[in-house]
């Protein structure tokens, strides 16, 4: 955050920095620090436990206001101190061939795996660096000779490094209402309202490691609930995956790490115009800004804001800002583009939005699918297209539209028409490919004449055309959940498809012209599917989530929400509230319970049930096979007490069966 020139006011004592230290960092970034709210403020910041100046001005209330944690945040941010690279962490493994490597131990080779993990130096392992790699080898070894003691010695091994805890995937106590993937294809992220429609209960976000299908990290109890029923993309991902945005409290942007425990956000924006739904926000590629869908400008300029989600705490009230502030969009409208609204019959002084808005890769454009194009720098609109549909190309350099007359693709810089109009019938979705970025999938509506197809590009040239029966679904329908029928795979050759026959199917588009349908899975009333690394699909609905293998069609994992099965739970009375977070459903019937790394109560025999459902998630980030370790297994709390330590005992001894 840029603070060079701005005007800053400080309020009450700064315990964590000191108010003093606090003004000579803020003047060694460039703001100018005053002692009272002029005309010129730009922003108040306000240290824990401040009110504030009451009564507040009229203009104070036009006034952003921070709180102390936001402060050290933007403190933070704008230090410029000399970067250290810090040094490398050792190799994990003695050696890390590759596969075809004529020293990699092969494939069925269980004594040179289990030696290679025995060798291994566990004091450097890095879950996000050396889990994966870990994980496929020892999958492609189960392929071949089952779980061996190599599988057993790198869960021992695995566990003892403190990192693996055993998981559940049951967080949800209400239906879905947001889902979204990382841009990676590694992590899935789901949300839920509120229980029962009780708002003071809270809602869940939940993370999920697409390539084992397990839930991996489970953050309750946010505040108001996550999204609303039937608002889309109220979960989004920074570029990175670092850090997830997400609508909240009914109009609030929070934002959490994927990993954390349950808490409140790291930083929250609370600039709404007081509006009874969450209301449309992009987060910036870096995590640390957003733009939200608010009434800032009375005078028919763009309306909507920027501001800075890092740290802490940012209170608004936008709408009433009656001129130009540096969080609000560029009061007004170059001539073209306001003649250009006028052609689109926009109305004057409402509507001038970014409509389904998205951040450029680089960060520094705003781009909608109403074809509007905006700086983030300066907060103009830098060109805009009277379009029915937009979509941004993933590499940021090209923008596709349907307009009347079709579809044409514009360069995203000027919004000049480089290729088209493609008069294809009537658009409802376009699907850039983020493997190849020049490849764009354009669904279209059936009529009279045509069926449901799709029709693929290649660097803007129309390659072919295939009759698939989607679902039709309009990406411009804003309020109808996060619904996605078409997913690309990330070598941008095939794709999953949603039909309006209830199922999935994978096609392959090699060659555009000659594609070719690979295989059809049920899909069960899915509203989304994604196609994460792996070659792992993900169908999601507001009944839950599945992950299938697109190979084989296995599934690998298959959730339900919520559920309450009709058998008792394992405890009652205080055990049920102390462990009411490891208690879980096992199937419609029966309710099971995790308790240390590697103790669950269950009936017995359940081992293959439990494999289907609990995962060791290791760094709240990824998914270990539990069938790889050696679980025990106990048939009721009694048997658990003496396995416990004794404080988490003692709660047992006293709760009744």
């Amino acid at each position: 955050m840029d603070l060079r020139g701005w005007s800053v006011v400080l309020f009450g004592d700064f315990r964590s920095i000191g108010k003093a230290e606090a003004i000579r960092r803020l003047e060694s970034l460039g703001a100018r620090v005053a002692d009272t709210v002029t005309g010129e403020t730009d922003l108040m910041i306000l240290a824990t436990g401040e009110r504030g100046p009451i009564p507040r001005t009229e203009h104070m209330l036009r006034i952003p206001e921070f709180d102390e944690e936001a402060l050290l945040g933007m403190l933070e941010c704008g230090d410029v101190a000399a970067s250290r690279v810090d040094e490398q962490p050792p190799p994990f493994l003695p050696r890390t061939p590759d596969a075809a490597a004529p020293d990699a131990p092969a494939p069925d080779d269980a004594e040179a795996v289990y030696a290679l993990v025995e060798g291994a130096d566990w004091s450097a392992f890095v879950p996000d660096r050396d889990l994966m790699p870990l994980r496929a080898r020892l999958a492609e070894l189960e392929r071949h000779r089952g779980v061996t003691a190599a599988h057993r010695l790198a869960t021992r091994r695995l566990r003892d490094t403190g990192e693996a805890r055993l998981w559940h995937p049951f967080g949800h106590g209400a239906e879905i209402v947001g889902h979204a993937m990382s841009p990676d294809g590694r992590y899935l992220a789901t949300g839920s309202w509120c229980s029962d429609g009780d708002y003071d209960a809270g809602g869940v976000l939940q993370i999920w490691d697409i390539a084992s299908g397990r839930c991996v990290n489970t953050i309750s109890d946010v505040d108001g609930g996550v999204g609303w029923p039937d608002y889309e993309r109220t979960i989004q991902w920074s570029a990175d995956g670092s850090r997830l945005a997400v609508a909240y409290a009914t109009n609030s942007v929070g934002v959490w790490s994927p990993t954390q425990e349950n808490g409140n956000p790291i930083a929250t924006i609370d600039v709404s115009d007081g509006n009874s739904r969450p209301s449309q926000f992009a987060l910036s590629p870096d995590g640390r800004s957003v733009y939200y869908h608010s009434t800032t400008n009375g005078d028919g300029g763009l309306q909507g804001c920027v501001v800075p989600v890092n740290r802490g705490t940012l209170y608004w009230l936008p709408q009433r800002v009656k001129t130009d502030h540096p969080y609000g969009m560029a009061r007004q409208l170059p001539a073209r583009v306001r003649e250009a609204f006028e052609q689109a019959e926009v109305r004057e002084g409402v509507g001038r939005w970014i409509e389904n808005p998205v951040w450029s890769p680089d960060g520094t454009r705003l781009f909608g699918t109403n074809a509007i194009c905006v700086d983030a720098g300066t907060r103009e609109v830098g060109w805009y297209m009277p379009a029915s549909m937009a979509a941004l190309r993933p590499d940021g350099s090209r923008v596709a539209a349907v307009t009347r007359d079709g579809l044409s693709f514009l360069d995203a810089a000027g919004g000049r028409i480089e290729a088209g109009p493609f008069d294809l019938g009537t658009a409802c979705s376009l699907r850039w490919a983020t493997g190849r970025p020049n490849r764009l999938a354009v669904l279209t509506r059936g009529s009279d004449t045509a069926a449901p197809a799709v029709h693929i590009f290649d660097g803007e040239r129309h390659m072919g055309s295939t009759v698939v029966a989607h679902p039709q679904w309009d990406d411009v329908e804003r309020w109808c959940g996060d619904r996605n029928a078409w997913s690309w795979a990330p070598d941008g050759d095939r794709a999953a498809i949603l039909t309006d026959a209830g199922t999935v199917e994978v096609w392959s588009f090699a060659d555009p012209a000659r594609a070719e349908r690979l295989r059809t899975f049920a899909a069960d009333g899915t509203d989304a599917v994604y196609w994460g690394v792996g070659d792992t699909l993900v169908l999601a609905a507001y009944t839950g989530v599945r992950f299938v293998r697109t190979e084989s069609g296995g599934i690998v994992g298959d959730f339900t929400f919520p559920q309450d099965p009709e058998g008792p739970r394992p405890v009652e009375g205080a055990g049920a509230y102390e462990f009411e977070r490891q208690i879980f459903p096992l199937d419609d019937h029966t309710w099971a319970m995790t308790l240390e790394a590697d103790v669950v109560v269950a009936p017995s025999d359940r081992e293959d049930a439990l494999d289907s459902v609990l995962t060791w998630a290791v760094g709240r980030r990824h998914g270990w096979p539990v069938r790889w370790g050696e679980l025990k297994v106990l048939p009721d709390f009694l048997a658990a007490v003496e396995v416990l330590d004794s404080e988490a005992g003692d709660v047992l001894r006293e709760s009744p069966s």
